[in-house]
């Protein structure tokens, strides 16, 4: 399960706007483990300071630019903290007019990830197509596609994936909104396993197909989620649903409660079953 705590917000058109978030969390099978006798849960903690611009640049176009700058820690596992800077650009256009017009989006981020353990330091490129479209008054959709790359210190927390989502808010109350989201993405993941689990897949014991995949699959001993651990990146597809509710606290300040799951398949058609619960305060400046 997961568990997140949230403190964020947006301010008027062309105006700077910053945000504070801080996110506690409870996650089942954090370590992306296949071995269900070895799969490690955990309480992790987030911390995001963010700010950005909205400048509209003409009827139809406009541009966000913005900074954030986060923390995450994970107690029982502290090796996985990590800190990271990123800067945002996003230009956005509006194809008509009124409230009800689709708007298209096309993002990017650049990331710097410093964390403790230091093969997984590294840039992060980001890039995106998002298209948002609000249905009627209290329900809005939203679709798009992007690519992610991490650039680390070595081969095996190089990762990329490519994904597709959907998405849909509906405000059933003044205060209230209930959102739903499916996310698909393809291609290289973290994933870890014990030295027993490593060694049965080496040796055969789940077929000869995994073996041979294993033993070409970019690894290292890490030890991040036990002594003499591996971490390794298969290639994998991976689909999450959640679904979460949001309430106004205040013209500033939000709760959110969400559930998310999340099945993982790696190229060998090996699983990684991830399940996540998450409660979410939210404050704007």
């Amino acid at each position: 399960m997961l568990l997140a705590l949230t403190l964020g917000g947006t301010l008027a058109a062309q105006t700077v706007q910053p945000s504070l978030s801080v996110t506690l969390s409870r996650v089942d099978n954090i370590s992306r483990t296949s071995d269900i006798a070895t799969r490690r849960d955990a309480t992790t903690y987030e911390a995001t300071l963010a700010a950005s611009h909205h400048r509209q640049l003409t009827r139809a176009w406009a541009v966000t630019t913005g900074g954030e700058l986060s923390t995450f820690q994970e107690p029982d596992f502290d090796r996985n903290a990590f800190t990271t800077l990123a800067g945002r650009l996003a230009f956005q256009r509006k194809a008509g007019l009124g409230p009800l017009a689709p708007v298209v989006s096309i993002e990017s981020a650049l990331a710097y990830q410093d964390t403790r353990y230091a093969s997984h330091r590294g840039m992060t490129v980001e890039s995106g197509l998002r298209i948002s479209k609000r249905i009627t008054t209290s329900l809005r959709t939203s679709a798009g596609v992007q690519w992610r790359e991490h650039f680390a210190r070595t081969q095996t927390f190089d990762t990329h994936q490519r994904s597709a989502s959907l998405e849909a808010t509906w405000d059933f109350a003044e205060r209230w909104s209930l959102a739903g989201s499916v996310r698909t993405a393809e291609g290289r993941f973290l994933t870890h396993a014990s030295p027993a689990a490593w060694a049965r897949a080496l040796a055969g014991s789940l077929g000869p197909a995994v073996a041979r995949a294993y033993a070409s699959i970019p690894s290292e001993v890490t030890g991040l989620y036990g002594p003499n651990w591996i971490t390794y990146r298969p290639k994998a597809h991976a689909t999450t649903g959640s679904l979460s509710l949001l309430f106004a606290l205040t013209d500033r300040a939000s709760a959110e409660l969400q559930g998310s799951l999340t099945s993982m398949t790696n190229e060998a058609d090996v699983h990684y079953p991830t399940q996540a619960v998450s409660l979410r305060l939210g404050y704007r400046f």
